[in-house]
């Protein structure tokens, strides 16, 4: 389980959330690290009831509470994380870009595409062969990198015409 870092509150007739650095010790002062004014969101807050209140406060809570889930490990990062995703809801739009995104779907799909390309011998197939081999993610022979120089020497005796 991770490390509890945040503990949250609201007013209800503001519609301002807190967000508090966590401490075990109820009894210590709050360490308020920013404040979300949920009435630039919602423009009827005050005639919401309590239970719409509180809906809408939970859901905040969990969304700011996540952002930067994967990639934020610190109280700084996680406020910062919250700030941006809810200056992007303050803009109207759903989504911030996803904080804990590695990219490794995109990663993987370019390398599956080299992969692919690497079964042709041809000196596209040999060059993306070459890339994975220098990646660590295959092998190059010498018999393909002779091949591979031979499709250069042609291309230097032909360069294509533009």
């Amino acid at each position: 389980m991770a490390k509890r870092l945040i503990d949250w509150a609201i007013n209800d007739t503001t519609g301002i959330v807190s967000m508090n650095k966590y401490n075990k010790d109820k009894d210590a002062k709050v360490e308020t690290q920013t404040t979300f004014d949920l009435k630039t969101i919602y423009k009827g807050w005050a005639d919401f009831n309590e239970v719409q209140k509180h809906h809408i406060f939970y859901g905040v809570k969990q969304l700011l509470a996540d952002s930067g889930a994967g990639a934020v490990g610190d109280l700084a990062g996680k406020v910062e994380s919250a700030k941006a995703l809810f200056t992007v809801w303050q803009e109207g739009k759903k989504y911030a870009a996803r904080a804990n995104s590695t990219g490794a779907a995109e990663t993987k799909k370019a390398i599956n595409s080299l992969k692919e390309a690497s079964k042709v011998i041809s000196f596209e197939g040999l060059m993306a062969k070459k890339l994975l081999a220098e990646s660590g993610l295959g092998e190059f022979t010498k018999d393909e990198q002779k091949k591979l120089d031979e499709f250069i020497a042609i291309m230097a005796k032909n360069p294509a015409k533009k």
